[in-house]
């Protein structure tokens, strides 16, 4: 299956310029106990954006980013945006009165299946940011 990289490029180049900041100093609205379950569950996304390596680790992840320039300039382009991501998550964490963690179980088993191979590390990627969403 041919990939569109131009259309990728231009994706992650228009969210990158378009991306409003949210407005971090407004009213919180919603009850004490809601904001602490929410907390803890943006800690661990800010953990799993931002914990980690912020690229492919895969065993066979430079065979893959080196396969073609438009491939290497994508997978930049994602990591980029995933650590805006990072950035955004870790406001909102601190907004909500939350601190980041450093660790979490799940975290540790979400960087160790990433490193079975290419293929399989962007599917847990991908069911990550569809599970974000």
């Amino acid at each position: 299956m041919e990939m569109d990289a131009d259309r990728w490029v231009m994706h992650f180049q228009t969210n990158r310029e378009q991306r409003l900041e949210p407005d971090w100093a407004a009213p919180v609205t919603l009850a004490a106990d809601v904001v602490v379950k929410l907390v803890r569950s943006l800690e661990q996304f800010q953990l799993s954006d931002g914990g980690g390596p912020a690229s492919l680790i895969a065993w066979n992840c430079e065979s893959f980013r080196s396969s073609s320039a438009a491939t290497r300039k994508l997978v930049d382009l994602w990591f980029e945006e995933e650590k805006e991501h990072t950035r955004l998550l870790f406001s909102a964490v601190s907004r909500f009165g939350g601190r980041p963690i450093t660790s979490h179980w799940s975290f540790s088993v979400f960087c160790w299946v990433r490193r079975f191979s290419v293929r399989f590390e962007l599917t847990v990627l991908l069911l990550t940011e569809i599970a974000a969403c």
